[in-house]
């Protein structure tokens, strides 16, 4: 009999390497036939892996179903398990998700009863993925964080670090940056544990991406320069090209656009050589794209041109294929390049060329039944009309694109119909009617600008009364288990005197000479009694006090987050009213007017920015995300980095600063906390000290507390003034001797810090002659 041995080695790999090992599919089949009835379940498991590699869904399904089948008959749980993760995994590439998830579940009861932790953490990653498809983004946490433990427990370190990447990637989905962050950089830490470079280049791209969507270029672009470099030692071209794109892109959006079109044509040389048209296509087209908001029109059309000679013959090559499922898509990118060169033509003066490509558009899209992207053709034809003075035309076409806007309910697109149409009337000459729609232009774009802000603040409000319930059940099931220890107790004793007053009347009865000592003792026990019940008269009142205060605290907190809500609203209003301004007038403007804009647009900015990080810290400090962590303290070196930080702002105003804090003054405290209290004293001293005036420092020892004072010679507040301090619910800010803006958070934060190391913080103040700020420490922190 001969062996082959082929055969033999193809059984030793199926044996010695875990499922994710691929082995390709001409040897599998090659054992179909031979392979015995018990072996089979494993070879079908690979099988339908392996289609399901090359998207070959219908075999996938197949070879996964035969595998159940047979798993069945031969009672093999361990490949049972695996092909019901298969099968789940084909319907989740088909979007089919509630067969994904009841197969999934199939897999994760088997994998659990076996004990393949291993695997089990798995299902419970790909039950993740599934519902972070769905947008069910509790769920894919839930599932992502089972996923985590579990790979913590059995120390499975790649499966950690991809546990890390997936959670920061449904927090990216989620919006929440400053979790995605965390994850992210805690997956790039055990990627470099590991030395696994493919991984850490992939952990930079994703926090470039984070850095990026959250408009920190500077940061996006460090973190994608590192992807790079790894990226180029792997020599992997493919990788390096997206990197450059991601880099271009982060250059373009910053406005850099030389550095864009750098980037940007090295990952065109790259993808050149791939021979893939569709992707050199896209990058002529993103060159071309620089080059229009660049102004530089003809760069711009000779790129656009490049990129559609590139899609036609992308077109025709599917046409002429069995496969044309790309069709559409293609022809809807065709489309755009088209609207795009239109508007170079636009731009350029050149109205019939601009007219022609713009309606081709068009014709593209309105032939692919594509109504939701026939907006921007419209409005790209009704401005050339109206460059061309054929205010009828313009008017046609503006018609039918409000008219799409409304029929998506799309308010920006509505937004955008309404100022065309004023763009028109204007242009023509009707004012009433132009009057009219830069009314309805003003009303929506206030809407979406409210709209978007309440949706900011329904986010907050949410998860400030999701973390608000938690705390309050904590609380109650703490305070339940008292009660319920302390009616057990309760009973326990009316149980243990009930048999006592038996007993007691036994021997009273039997032994009339122990009377006096029985009563005695009678008495003793209803004592106990009683001053158990009025201990538990006295929680209870503890209890009523404990929820009086933490109704007080969310009144409070209501309505500081209603001050916040306008504080917030009224700058972004003046942010974007002043941008638009710049956007759409600016080259109307003389350069006073313009330098002005760019002023407010700055002040405004800063003064939102401070808000927003003043906000952040006080929710921390809410949330307990700032944590305590005390250490011994030199308040004089403290003091001495805070002056240095701030001694341009005194020196701008004249301000005479002095310090009588001895060397070695040290407090037990939180070295973030302090520095943050000084800083903002300090600050506000400046800010209402008028010009040539006197601030002074010192800190007085009184046993085993320090007392810290800042003393100025400023504007001073009034008593009324003074009560609104410190408090959430009545926040307090006035500008300084030269108009310099606060947050009216500093003061409140302050409190919260001091709070934290167990000391007091305290004004004393009198209008004109100045203020004096003080905080007591204890030596020693609580």
């Amino acid at each position: 009999m001969k062996i082959n041995f082929n055969i033999l080695l193809i059984i030793f790999f199926l044996l010695n390497f875990p499922a994710s090992y691929s082995i390709g599919l001409d040897s599998l089949k090659l054992l179909e036939k031979t392979a015995d009835e018990d072996f089979k379940p494993e070879l079908y498991n690979r099988m339908s892996v392996e289609y399901l590699k090359i998207h070959d869904i219908k075999n996938a399904k197949s070879y996964s179903k035969l595998a159940i089948d047979l798993a069945v008959k031969t009672d093999n749980k361990n490949q049972l398990a695996f092909a019901y993760k298969n099968l789940a995994s084909v319907y989740y590439t088909k979007k089919q998700n509630d067969s994904a998830i009841e197969n999934f579940r199939s897999a994760y009861k088997i994998f659990d009863e076996i004990g393949n932790k291993f695997e089990t953490a798995n299902v419970f990653n790909n039950f993740g993925a599934v519902y972070s498809a769905l947008n069910v983004y509790d769920k894919a946490l839930y599932f992502y964080k089972k996923a985590l433990d579990l790979r913590e427990v059995i120390a499975d370190k790649p499966g950690i670090a991809k546990s890390y990447n997936n959670i920061g990637l449904l927090y990216y989905r989620w919006g929440n940056y400053d979790d995605a962050l965390i994850y992210y950089r805690k997956a790039l830490h055990h990627w470099k544990q590991a030395g696994n470079k493919k991984e850490i280049a992939s952990s930079y791209r994703n926090l470039g991406l984070l850095y990026y969507k959250w408009g920190k270029y500077n940061k996006a672009l460090e973190n994608h320069l590192s992807e790079l470099k790894i990226n180029e030692q792997l020599k992997q071209k493919s990788l390096i090209a997206s990197t450059m794109n991601s880099i271009g892109k982060v250059y373009y959006d910053w406005g850099n656009y030389s550095k864009a079109i750098e980037y940007y044509k090295n990952a065109l040389e790259i993808v050149k050589e791939s021979g893939i048209k569709y992707k050199t296509a896209q990058s002529y087209s993103n060159i071309g794209t620089v080059y229009f908001d660049w102004r530089n029109f003809e760069k711009a059309l000779e790129f656009y041109n490049r990129a559609l000679k590139l899609t036609e013959d992308e077109i025709l090559r599917i046409k002429n294929s069995e496969n044309r499922s790309k069709l559409s898509k293609v022809r809807s990118g065709k489309a755009t390049l088209l609207n795009n060169i239109g508007l170079v033509f636009l731009d350029k003066g050149n109205y019939p060329q601009a007219l022609k490509f713009c309606k081709q558009s068009y014709d593209i899209k309105e032939e692919l039944s594509y109504d939701d992207r026939l907006f921007y053709p419209l409005t790209s034809i009704s401005s050339i009309y109206l460059k061309m003075n054929n205010f009828t035309e313009a008017l046609n076409y503006a018609n039918k694109s409000l008219e799409l806007a409304q029929k998506f309910n799309k308010k920006g697109l509505i937004q955008d119909a309404y100022y065309l149409f004023y763009e028109i009337y204007s242009a023509s000459g009707n004012s009433s009617k132009a009057l009219e729609y830069h009314i309805s232009y003003t009303r929506i774009r206030e809407s979406i600008i409210s709209e978007e802000m309440n949706q900011k603040f329904v986010e907050m409000e949410v998860k400030y009364e999701s973390e608000k319930k938690a705390k309050e059940n904590e609380q109650r099931a703490k305070e339940n288990n008292r009660l319920k220890k302390m009616n057990v107790l309760q009973r326990t004793y009316f149980i243990v005197i009930s048999g006592l007053i038996l007993s007691l009347s036994f021997v009273l009865y039997n032994r009339y000479r122990q009377k006096q000592k029985a009563h005695n003792l009678l008495s003793e026990k209803n004592q106990k009694i009683i001053d158990q019940n009025d201990k538990l008269t006295q929680l209870f009142t503890e209890l009523s006090e404990k929820e009086k205060k933490l109704r007080d605290a969310n009144a409070a907190k209501d309505k500081f987050f209603s001050i916040i809500a306008h504080d917030l609203k009224n700058p972004l209003q003046t942010l974007m009213l002043s941008s638009d301004m710049l956007l759409r007038f600016g080259d109307k403007f003389d350069k006073e007017e313009i330098d002005h804009k760019h002023n407010t647009i700055y002040k405004t900015t800063k003064n939102l920015s401070d808000l927003l990080e003043s906000l952040l810290q006080w929710a921390r400090t809410q949330t307990g995300k700032i944590q305590f962590k005390p250490e011994l303290i030199d308040l004089n070196i403290l003091t001495l980095k805070n002056l240095n930080l701030l001694s341009a702002s005194a020196l701008k105003k004249n301000i005479t600063i002095s310090s009588d804090i001895g060397d070695s003054t040290y407090v037990e405290g939180d070295y973030n906390m302090l520095i943050t209290v000084i800083r903002n004293l300090l600050t506000n001293a400046i800010k209402f000290t008028g010009l040539n005036g006197r601030i002074s420092i010192k800190a007085e020892d009184f046993g085993d507390m320090v007392k810290y004072s800042v003393t100025d010679t400023g504007i001073g507040i009034s008593e009324e003034d003074q009560k609104k301090l410190f408090r959430l619910d009545s926040q307090f800010t006035t500008p300084g001797t030269i108009e310099e803006k606060g947050t009216g958070l500093g003061l409140i934060l302050c409190k919260e810090f001091i709070d934290h190391h167990g000391g007091s913080i305290s004004v004393e103040s009198q209008q004109g002659k100045g203020s004096v700020f003080s905080f007591t420490l204890s030596k020693k922190a609580e």
